[in-house]
């Protein structure tokens, strides 16, 4: 799936998945998110919570439980 958002514009991004683990089943490959026009990345499936960069536009975050 190609991800399509306009740069011009704050760009939020939902997924269920890890950026971790490439040996779990909900891995997500962070190279394909690259220089996407995301800003904000909030992911599911970590329980525990957690931030870093994806590129130098792109954060992403472990909400946690909650």
């Amino acid at each position: 799936m190609k991800i399509n958002f306009d740069k011009e514009n704050y760009n939020i991004a939902v997924m269920h998945g890890t950026l971790g683990n490439s040996s779990d089943e909900f891995y997500i490959n962070p190279k394909l998110l690259q220089n996407r026009g995301i800003d904000y990345l909030a992911l599911g499936h970590i329980h525990k919570s957690s931030e870093g960069v994806i590129d130098d536009r792109a954060k992403y975050r472990y909400a946690g439980c909650l």
